[in-house]
């Protein structure tokens, strides 16, 4: 039997030492498809450096003159989201194309720019709109993190007529079209020796509760880091550890949630004391010591449609490192997490029920040790070979859905997404900036 021909994997943002989700699902599932016998080649960023390629993965920079060449050399193709916007080629590319969407972009961006003016706003919204419609358009297949997103993804594949009486009849799970592919977990278990010792306040007796990832719109650090305030009585040696202040995505680092988590610890007489704010951004090989010199994992978010359609990555390091974790109900893993007694979950903006979920599993005891077997147990179920096996199984039969019929409805798609940020240019920032976009994108390859 022939071997499956190589897949084409496009990334938006650096693979490097410090790296935030969608570089990092980049990398880890070019691993799992290579480790399953797929040649892959990885096309992200110039920028990109000092991360030693896995076995069988090859690394090209992401340009029009790199794509170009490598479009007819592979079998499909795998793009992230906002790629087809970019580089347009790919969307009219001869190949089977899926699409990444595990992050919905446009409830993200509805929390990024909630407080924006209006303008910025709806521009930033009809952008992320658009090119989802794009993306749902050209895809012959799409990957999702978790059941919710399948119905979401599944929904709307169905406003725009994609679900044609064939393709059910052929896939009645609609498995075939839209594949639940998890952000996932390493092989094996970190070692400790990342905090403890090495950062100022931190001493060996301390308890550490910890934040991974960024702090964003839509979490909310204030109510995590008030509950750690009316612990502090019962434990003066808690710390709430917050991992990374600056995300590698400087796109997402200046809208306020950041400053506002550390105007709160200041009012509460926490600031470099009782909640530690760490520099920067970790570097993707040293977050595990980090993790593993924690006592417990934390995360609180807002009640919001962008939670309950999120897959909290930060989650799965905690499950990594055989954390117990306490976080806000109402998100897709958040919920499985409870389900199987790796941690507790309570009520958004309640402060007194998070820290009775940080006293419960920070303390030694039966509860303590059930949880950090549970988060065991489930890190094995979502190992990254795990769940990037419908992925690979895409990838070794790739199917079109579409044909070129798709093609040129992804064109128009493409023109129309065009014509919603020129008229949104034209509002924000005046017509020859409006103009100026134009001849960007016409002079793209």
């Amino acid at each position: 039997m022939a071997s499956p021909g190589p897949l084409l994997l496009v990334g938006g943002e650096p693979v490097g030492p410090r790296m935030a989700g969608p570089a990092i699902r980049s990398l880890e599932l070019a691993r799992a498809v290579a480790a399953a016998g797929i040649e892959v080649t990885l096309a992200v960023p110039a920028a990109s450096g000092g991360v030693e390629m896995p076995p069988g993965v090859r690394r090209i920079a992401l340009d029009n003159a790199g794509l170009g060449a490598a479009v007819g050399s592979h079998a499909c193709a795998l793009v992230g989201a906002g790629i087809l916007s970019r580089f347009p080629r790919l969307a009219s590319a001869d190949i089977p194309l899926a699409v990444d969407l595990y992050d919905p972009v446009p409830l993200e961006a509805a929390e990024l720019y909630r407080e924006a003016p209006r303008a910025v706003a709806s521009a930033a919204l009809a952008q992320a709109s658009a090119n989802l419609r794009l993306e749902l358009t050209r895809a012959d297949m799409i990957l999702c993190a978790g059941r919710r997103q399948h119905d979401l993804w599944t929904g709307a594949l169905m406003t725009m007529g994609r679900l044609t009486p064939g393709m059910y009849a052929a896939d009645p799970t609609l498995e075939g079209m839209v594949r639940v592919v998890p952000f996932g977990v390493p092989p094996g278990r970190p070692r400790a020796g990342g905090l403890r010792g090495r950062v100022p306040g931190i001493g060996a007796a301390d308890t550490i509760a910890i934040w991974g990832g960024g702090i964003h719109q839509w979490f909310d650090a204030p109510t995590a880091i008030r509950a750690t305030g009316l612990l502090t009585a019962g434990n003066p040696g808690l710390r709430l550890v917050f991992m990374g202040s600056t995300p590698p995505n400087l796109a997402l680092a200046p809208h306020g949630a950041v400053s506002a988590a550390r105007a709160v610890a200041a009012e509460l007489g926490l600031l470099d004391g009782q909640v530690v704010f760490l520099d920067g951004w970790m570097d993707y090989a040293d977050r595990g010591a980090a993790l593993a010199d924690a006592n417990i994992g934390v995360s609180a978010h807002h009640r919001t449609a962008e939670t309950r359609f999120a897959w909290r990555t930060r989650l799965l390091d905690y499950l990594w490192a055989g954390l117990p974790v306490a976080c806000t109900e109402g998100d897709e893993l958040g919920d499985r997490i409870a389900a199987a007694g790796a941690g507790l979950t309570t009520p958004a903006g309640d402060a007194e029920a998070l820290a009775h979920s940080m006293r419960t599993l920070a303390e030694a005891g039966p509860r303590r040790e059930a949880a950090i077997a549970a988060a065991r147990t489930l890190a094995g179920e979502l190992s990254w070979d795990r769940v990037a096996a419908p992925l690979v199984e895409w990838a070794r039969t790739p199917v079109r859905l579409g044909g070129r019929g798709n093609r040129v409805l992804a064109t128009a798609a493409l023109w129309r997404m065009f014509a919603t940020k020129g008229w949104q240019t034209a509002r924000t920032e005046g017509p020859s900036a409006a103009i100026g976009r134009y001849r960007r994108f016409r002079d793209r390859d």
